[in-house]
């Protein structure tokens, strides 16, 4: 079934716009269990505020329906700095050590020179996998141990730019000890409810009652429906839910510089402080040259105007925040799928919709809708890919050559935590903090572990066995986890 259009705006879309509104009917058309939420904003005016598509009832989406929003979450969490910092309840330019006594990392990372202003820009100078993995995948790694395992397994990385999210999730943490008040409680009491943002939230348990959309990812028959995140891996570089309508009041706020409904909500000073450019990079995403960072903005050049933006994806979202200071207009696009044929499909139409707005050239608007109109034969490609690729997995049969009995247990890494496997009499399991997936046999002992559900990707344990037959270590893609069971 074609997903239904709602429009949901108090106001008719100017004429310009009717054109998007055909883009995406043409996009629904092609690909029925896409869902999206659209909001164009022009200053203070919301020219166009839609959702196609349905919720996870099969029900048509409305505009308080929440979407995932990934990495756009971290232009929430530097602007809760930035008004704690103009309170001086921090310091952005302090050594964290102020806050954290104790904060060492292992050489040659020097403790001294880490601050929250250089965490929110990405130049912190360190990286940690087992902080990234646990707080976004696995879930199983607790407030209270995140510092000691941070400052245990941190690495050196480029420190005059390098986009991570375990710098975020130190700066929160940094404002948690502070304000002795959670970071998802700080962006409500901040930022959420004087915006009257109420169909957004750092906590799924909160939305659970909010019809959302489906979320799709790879599956044995191409695609399938994936299940949404916990509030265990919702974290402050990537942990927020946003509905399309408080988009466009986000969008508004953005634009007004702290201005929303004809009052100052947060003083333009401290919005603007996180638009600041305050590390360099030169990248390019899609059609967009970017040039520098904020706190929590990417900045970048688009056909010659500056974009301030931030993307977000996992497994089953896709979420587009931009605007432009220049033509004050500001776009939010999010949709239920990052899989690759769908992965630019946001950015697309977020283009398509600037250049309606602001006058782009013909021609870019023409080959946007092209693009479109090869949306359905990709999908059916990847498709394909992904069936071909259950297939080749279910060929190499469903049991090792000793059975799953062996292998069954608990298996602990004293930095990536305790994974579990479940045997049954011809499948098997893995239970890793909120993961939970099938085992697959991958050759001869060796096993496939899927990590992160919803994507393909899939790494290669290799197990070691013990006198009584028993597996007493899996080396995981170079990682030891040792067996962990009753004498």
């Amino acid at each position: 079934m074609i997903p239904i259009l709602m429009m949901l705006s108090l106001q008719q879309s100017p004429p310009q716009l009717t054109r998007l509104d055909s883009l995406m009917q043409r996009i629904s058309a092609q690909v029925p269990y896409l869902a999206f939420g659209v909001t164009v904003v022009r200053a203070d005016q919301v020219l166009h505020l839609r959702t196609y598509g349905n919720d996870t009832s099969g029900q048509p989406l409305t505009a308080q329906s929440p979407f995932y929003i990934a990495s756009s979450t971290k232009s929430f969490t530097a602007l809760v700095a930035a008004i704690l910092a103009d309170r001086r309840q921090i310091d952005l330019d302090a050594p964290i050590s102020r806050y954290v006594p104790g904060f060492t990392l292992p050489a040659p990372l020097d403790a001294s020179r880490v601050t929250l202003r250089r965490l929110l820009s990405h130049r912190g100078g360190f990286e940690s996998g087992p902080v990234g993995t646990r707080t976004a995948f696995t879930g199983n790694l607790t407030t209270d141990s995140m510092l000691p395992l941070l400052m245990r397994t941190a690495m050196p990385v480029d420190t005059g730019f390098r986009y991570t999210n375990t710098q975020f999730i130190l700066a929160a943490r940094v404002m948690e000890l502070v304000t002795g008040t959670p970071w998802q409680d700080l962006v409500a009491r901040e930022i959420l409810r004087p915006l009257g943002m109420t169909r957004s939230t750092a906590r799924l348990s909160e939305a659970a009652a909010w019809p959302a959309a489906q979320g799709y990812g790879p599956g044995p028959e191409g695609t399938r429906p994936i299940g949404q995140k916990s509030d265990a891996i919702m974290h402050a570089a990537g942990g927020m839910v946003m509905s399309t309508s408080d988009a466009a009041r986000w969008l508004r706020f953005q634009l007004g510089k702290g201005r929303l409904d004809g009052r100052q909500i947060i003083p333009e000073r401290i919005v603007m402080a996180t638009r600041a450019q305050a590390s360099s990079q030169r990248d390019s995403f899609e059609t967009i040259d970017r040039f520098g960072y904020g706190l929590g903005w990417q900045i970048g050049m688009w056909h010659g105007d500056t974009l301030l933006h931030h993307f977000g994806n996992y497994p089953g979202a896709f979420a587009h925040v931009s605007f432009m200071p220049a033509h004050g207009v500001g776009v939010a696009v999010f949709q239920n799928s990052e899989m690759p044929a769908h992965g630019r499909i946001a950015g697309l139409i977020a283009r398509y919709a600037y250049d309606l707005v602001i006058g782009g050239d013909p021609a870019r608007l023409a080959a946007a809708e092209r693009e479109v109109d090869s949306l359905a034969s990709r999908t059916a490609r990847m498709a394909t890919i992904f069936r071909n690729d259950w297939a080749r997995r279910a060929a190499r049969g469903t049991t090792p050559p000793r059975g799953w009995a062996p292998y069954a247990g608990s298996y602990v890494n004293s930095d990536w935590g305790t994974l579990e496997i479940i045997a049954f009499h011809d499948s098997a399991r893995l239970r890793f903090g909120v993961v939970e997936t099938p085992i697959q046999l991958f050759q001869g002992d060796d096993i496939r572990l899927e990590m992160t559900a919803g994507r393909t990707s899939g790494v290669v344990a290799r197990p070691t066995f013990g006198d009584d037959g028993r597996v007493t270590q899996l080396s995981v893609d170079g990682l030891v986890f040792t067996a962990s069971r009753p004498r």
